[in-house]
């Protein structure tokens, strides 16, 4: 299978050619689905002999009657009404007190729940970007990133962070549902789109970005934003930021077909500060000022950006520093995000993937960067879960496709497999704690 194939335009730009979706699936895809699983189950296989800690594992599990009791009626009931420890997501509820059936307080079957999820998710992530592009290893490495990567070590590893592995399995089922509804649109193909996407957020309040994300894919992978394009027929080497071709109403129409998604993310926005409100989590500006949360926002940014190149120094917990963040390290922080946009912008025509994988980034970090703080702690492993699928798009198609033009390809293929090796070491070994 050619991967990419390139085309120059008028301009002698290069801008990449995609074969989505319709293309069948052979013994190859199922080599890489069989790969991606062994080696997200293998990496974190160390969690499997983790117990529970004391950090709200207490609050969610062991200390719960209404989860220890199983799936019954009041605990179904109790799911569905509260707020308990700040969030509502009668998912999670769901889901552990099955667990509790299954498993009573052997903890070990709580993190294989933890562990099924988090390799559900990888192999939909697969399949959702090989069915939304045609490629299957740049697809491959995406997932493999996202599968093994030490900064989601926290969300697979820690049983109070269900709510993480389940809100992602949805979000990336919802790329899933939206690629079939692009492909062929239709009522019943964006009812699916709007289960899943349902679900995820009764899973975490973090999904309310993704009708963004989804907006940001119709422009790459998916095309649509061409005029007369469509996922089944757009094999060809159009320039997709020429605005001499926009027709504004397709792209009214886009956004249009994303209302009833916003709507829901809007109602489970008021619900997710109704319910951080009623636990007394978020701070005041006369406790954390607007100048300071924006100090945070900006450093944070660049600090999952740091550790998602070099995952080293991770921990469970990093408090807030309040006020103290130097005003020299938020300007830094403010340039460095400056120049990599504007990159990222002149580069949307060769290497629309880079573009659109930055702003996926931005756009899906928004929720939990700093504005809006919550608890004593500044930043969180597990708050890059979905943000750093954006990076890996940029690394697996945007500078794979410029090495392409460089006529480096080997090289960046082989830097992207030490990298991968590097980063299931590494998370295999912190797993152990």
């Amino acid at each position: 299978m050619v991967e990419s194939n390139y085309a120059c335009s008028s301009t002698a730009e290069v801008s990449p050619v995609v074969s989505p979706g319709s293309g069948s699936w052979g013994r190859q895809e199922w080599m890489v689905m069989f790969g991606l699983a062994i080696a997200t189950l293998v990496t974190f296989s160390p969690v499997l002999s983790c117990g529970f800690i004391n950090f709200d594992d207490q609050v969610y599990v062991t200390d719960n009657p209404l989860v220890l009791k199983g799936l019954t009626w009041d605990g179904l009931r109790w799911s569905l009404t509260t707020l308990h420890f700040g969030n509502w997501h009668p998912l999670v509820w769901w889901s552990l007190q099955l667990d509790a059936d299954l498993y009573g307080l052997n903890a070990t079957g709580f993190h294989r729940t933890n562990l099924i999820w988090h390799t559900g998710s990888v192999l939909l992530l697969f399949a959702a970007l090989r069915n939304m592009t045609g490629t299957t290893w740049y697809s491959a490495l995406v997932a493999g990133l996202f599968a093994v990567h030490p900064l989601n070590v926290q969300s697979v590893a820690w049983i109070a962070e269900r709510k993480g592995v389940i809100s992602i399995f949805f979000w990336v089922l919802t790329l899933w549902a939206y690629a079939r509804f692009a492909a062929h649109p239709g009522t019943r193909r964006y009812l699916l789109v709007f289960v899943a996407f349902l679900l995820g957020l009764m899973a975490k309040p973090m999904l309310i970005t993704l009708p963004a994300i989804l907006l940001l894919l119709d422009y790459w992978p998916l095309r649509r934003w061409l005029p007369g394009s469509s996922l089944s027929t757009t094999n060809h080497a159009q320039d997709a930021t020429n605005p001499a071709t926009f027709l504004p109403a397709a792209h009214l129409r886009l956004i249009a077909e994303k209302l009833p998604l916003i709507a829901v993310s809007f109602v489970f926005t008021l619900i997710a500060f109704q319910a951080q409100g009623a636990l007394g989590v978020l701070p005041s500006t006369n406790e954390l000022s607007l100048a300071a949360r924006v100090k945070n926002a900006l450093t944070s940014t660049c600090w999952y950006l740091e550790r998602a190149l070099f995952p080293t120094h991770l921990t469970a917990f990093y408090p807030s520093r309040g006020e103290t963040v130097p005003g020299w390290r938020a300007a830094i922080a403010t340039g460095l995000l400056i120049v990599l946009t504007m990159l990222a912008t002149v580069l949307r025509r060769r290497a629309p993937a880079a573009f659109v994988g930055w702003l996926w980034y931005l756009i899906a970090l928004v929720p939990v960067c700093g504005l809006v703080q919550v608890g004593l702690q500044i930043r969180a492993d597990r708050w890059s879960y979905v943000p750093l699928i954006g990076i890996f798009l940029a690394w697996a198609w945007g500078f794979t496709a410029l090495g392409q033009r460089w006529q480096h390809p080997r090289l960046l293929r082989g830097v992207s497999l030490l990298f991968l090796i590097w980063l299931a070491v590494t998370s295999w070994t912190n797993a152990h704690y």
